[in-house]
């Protein structure tokens, strides 16, 4: 899963996937801003057939909690 969340991240984030581990905190470290994290959602709910409820994503703060997320919500 965390093969899958680097490829999207690095679509929205100018980072080598190699960097991003779980503890990869998203505003921070990687210098993702709300609108940008909400158009990443949108690409994980695309991408994994789910819906992520505006106020779970914007609870993700670091790639452990997205990834804790879908462990938790995708079939």
């Amino acid at each position: 899963m965390i093969e899958i969340l680097k490829e999207i991240i690095t679509t929205y984030a100018d980072v080598d996937p190699e960097q991003i581990t779980e503890d990869t905190d998203l505003r921070n470290d990687l210098s993702l801003n709300s609108l940008v994290l909400m158009n990443m959602v949108v690409e994980l709910e695309d991408h994994f057939d789910i819906e992520i409820p505006e106020n779970d994503a914007f609870n993700f703060d670091t790639v452990g909690d997205v990834i804790k997320y879908l462990e938790n919500n995708v079939d």
